[in-house]
């Protein structure tokens, strides 16, 4: 596990020293909008994003998402996951992967105590300034790029 609470899986890459490696690949999560769903530990919502594909920017894509909550577990624990991967750009599955980590278990969001509205109808969810880079497989912040 990296430094970012996310899994690694392949071998990792020496590079000269120097050299970066483009990624062909970034989504750049933005919101997320939901409603609470029939059971009560589920939302059904759209997540906003962004792509990079090989340099080329692409701006505000959307896909319907799910959250839900596993209460079988000892603890809770909560998942996030597309309607459909169709019409996704291929390494999409990875990222929402590591959503889940990054999103569940690094910024340790929980659904139910972020978004405990009584009379609200939608909820909503900004990410910080950050995105997924499908060549190191993790999140990577803005942040200090903003500075």
């Amino acid at each position: 596990m990296n430094a970012n609470g996310l899994a690694h899986d392949g071998p990792t890459r020496s590079l000269p020293l120097g050299y970066k490696l483009m990624s062909y690949l970034k989504i750049f999560p933005r919101s997320i909008v939901a409603n609470k769903a029939v059971d009560v530990n589920e939302y059904v919502g759209q997540m906003v994003f962004d792509l990079e594909m090989y340099g080329c920017m692409h701006r505000a894509y959307d896909t319907q998402v799910h959250i839900t909550c596993d209460a079988s577990l000892a603890d809770l624990s909560w998942s996030i996951q597309p309607s459909t991967l169709e019409n996704m750009p291929v390494g999409f599955a990875e990222f929402m992967r590591a959503l889940n980590v990054y999103l569940f278990r690094v910024l340790k969001f929980d659904p139910v105590s972020n978004w405990y509205k009584p009379f609200a109808s939608q909820y909503e969810y900004h990410f910080e300034p950050v995105y997924f880079d499908l060549g190191s497989a993790q999140f990577v912040s803005k942040k200090k790029w903003l500075r």
